[in-house]
């Protein structure tokens, strides 16, 4: 056996924070919006289970990894090993907010029940994948999107019909996620983050990037250091439709008409 698989990342099409919640994790309310840009995971039979990740050429190991954990757990469900060799070339950028380590371990937890046969319902799998992360549940869906509540793991999945280029750009520069939200010291009010999320769905549904522009907002823009911000402004000042950070960075994402600079199609196979 050897089979490859593709990883996709995702953005946030809006982000709100709307409070801490008792167990330190935050409520949040967001769009997931899976994208065309991958990790490739090979899969191997081997005499162990083996986790490889590879980088321009190079082997790395991440200790406890997203994968690991994920099958740790799917076997503790079914009571079955999985002695298999898993090779992930990484692409998507790690701390980038684009969600790459919740993709890889959503897509194999799906391929393992698959092609073991294992029976798992959806619900079965995404049960397993609230314990990795908040954001590995959207990566168990088929639909490309879903409004995110919750830490991220409470779903309401639909499809996108956006039609438009995206542009990744990738600053030299890695944003802990568990920092940024230390930075949050305001919250959103929630019956404006309701409507502006709506409004953002009804745009990623319509295909209406004007009325998305209107309406998003990520608030970890406002705790981006001068750094950051400035780098924003420079994409901004090449005239796209809507510049923004994915998640909580550090992917500046920019979204327009027309091709322009390295660009992806949004809606290929994501």
């Amino acid at each position: 056996m050897q089979l490859k698989i593709k990883s996709p990342a995702k953005i946030n099409l809006g982000l709100f924070i709307l409070s801490k919640r008792e167990d330190n994790y935050h409520e949040i309310l967001t769009i997931f919006h899976k994208i065309p840009f991958y990790d490739e995971i090979e899969i191997l039979e081997n005499k162990k289970l083996e986790i490889d990740f590879i980088k321009d050429g190079k082997v790395f190991q991440i200790e406890n990894n997203t994968i690991l954990r994920g099958i740790i757990e799917l076997s503790k469900l079914t009571g079955k090993s999985f002695n298999l060799k898993i090779r992930v070339f990484k692409r998507i950028p790690i701390g980038g907010g684009l969600g790459g380590g919740s993709s890889n371990c959503g897509v194999i937890l799906k391929f393992l029940n698959n092609f073991y046969n294992l029976k798992l319902s959806k619900n079965d799998l995404i049960e397993i994948s609230k314990k990795i992360g908040s954001d590995v549940p959207f990566f168990i869906l088929n639909e490309s999107c879903a409004i995110g509540r919750g830490r991220g793991e409470i779903l309401e999945p639909f499809n996108s019909n956006l039609k438009c280029f995206i542009n990744l750009f990738f600053p030299n520069k890695i944003l802990s996620t568990k920092e940024m939200y230390e930075k949050i010291k305001t919250y959103d009010n929630k019956e404006d983050a309701e409507r502006k999320i709506l409004n953002i769905k009804k745009a990623i549904e319509e295909n209406k990037l004007e009325l998305l522009k209107e309406n998003f907002y990520n608030a970890f823009e406002s705790v981006l250091d001068e750094e950051l911000l400035n780098y924003k402004k420079t994409i901004e000042n090449l005239n796209f439709d809507l510049v923004f950070l994915s998640g909580s960075g550090s992917t500046f994402v920019a979204l327009s008409k027309s091709f322009k600079l390295f660009s992806l199609w949004i809606a290929e196979n994501s």
